[in-house]
């Protein structure tokens, strides 16, 4: 099965849940409905802060959606699950908890507990194997989580210093910064041709200095993770790609910034053409041995930590056999 991936929707074109509203009604459900209609008449749009709307991704079809609300019947620092749905044929493969795990995340910057009103007995036991319990205590709820360090709230005092664009700049009580993206996705390629690498080498201003590094970049809203490494490694180097290995996911800064990286890996590369590149960048492709690439790593002349984390993955999984180090 092609990946799939969760994302924040800041711009939702209601005909994308076409299917999900369609097979909801024919479950008996409303909710949808209601989601589309109050999104198209601008009554909630999931952009008041404190508030979001997630979709699960694949390829370029949305296959579920959860979202988290302000509560209005609570007068302090609640939020609400609002409209977690995931088509029938997705069930039963995590993709309702990563969704509602991504609510709750985003709950724990704003909102001290996350509340939530279901009758339905299969979606109570599904909110209660996730730390939600039964209560009738809160106006409009059936279930409560209350934020605590048990679940993935900040255990730190921290303040908002910037929001712009989806993006968020933290200070936490002991003055050190970090940062938060609504989009946080990127992908790299790792591609092998021959006995060479194709790398990229680009001035990055934060460190004053040329960087060599894996092509890649930004993953566009409703695009797979492998069709975005395919994009981007045609635009910054020209070469075109054929079958691909995912290699895996990794935090490059977890300390200062939620972003993530996916890799990904091939030797099917076809002959060069033009570059694509932005206005803003100035790309130098490079062809490195893998034996030399190696050995700058080791020499520590090669420190980015995308690339070293691809070798890494490669080396272990068999992919970079009898080339000497």
């Amino acid at each position: 099965m092609e990946s799939i991936r969760v994302a924040q929707v800041t711009s939702l074109d209601p005909e994308s849940l076409s299917s999900l509203v369609k097979c909801s009604q024919e479950e008996g459900f409303r909710h949808l409905v209601r989601l589309v209609k109050e999104y198209e008449q601008g009554e909630n749009t999931f952009s008041r802060q404190g508030e979001a709307l997630f979709a699960a991704i694949r390829g370029e079809q949305i296959v579920g959606v959860c979202g988290l609300n302000q509560d209005p019947y609570s007068q302090d620092k609640t939020g609400r699950v609002r409209r977690l749905y995931v088509l029938p044929e997705f069930r039963r493969s995590g993709i309702g908890r990563k969704l509602t795990e991504e609510v709750i995340k985003e709950t724990a910057k704003y909102y001290k507990r996350l509340v939530l009103r279901t009758d339905n007995e299969a979606a109570a036991k599904f909110y209660e194997a996730l730390g939600f319990i039964q209560t009738n205590r809160v106006e409009g709820s059936t279930h409560v989580m209350k934020l605590t360090p048990n679940h993935p709230a900040d255990k730190q005092e921290t303040n908002v210093l910037l929001e712009r664009e989806g993006w968020t700049l933290y200070e936490d009580k002991y003055g050190k910064l970090y940062y938060t993206q609504t989009n946080n996705e990127s992908v790299v390629m790792l591609a092998k041709d021959e006995d060479c690498f194709i790398l990229i080498k680009q001035f990055r201003r934060a460190v004053q200095s040329s960087v060599i590094q894996l092509p890649g970049g930004g993953v566009n809203a409703g695009e797979s993770l492998e069709s975005a490494a395919k994009r981007e490694f045609l635009e910054e180097t020209g070469y075109s790609c054929g079958d691909v290995i995912y290699l895996g996911k990794m935090w490059s800064s977890s300390w200062r910034s939620n972003e993530m990286t996916h890799v990904f890996y091939t030797e099917e590369v076809s002959p060069p053409d033009l570059q694509r590149l932005e206005n803003h960048e100035s790309i130098e492709v490079l062809r490195v041995e893998v034996k030399d690439c190696l050995n700058l790593i080791k020499a520590n002349e090669i420190s980015d930590p995308e690339l070293t984390f691809a070798l890494l993955q490669a080396l272990l999984r068999g992919l970079l056999t009898g080339h000497g180090r």
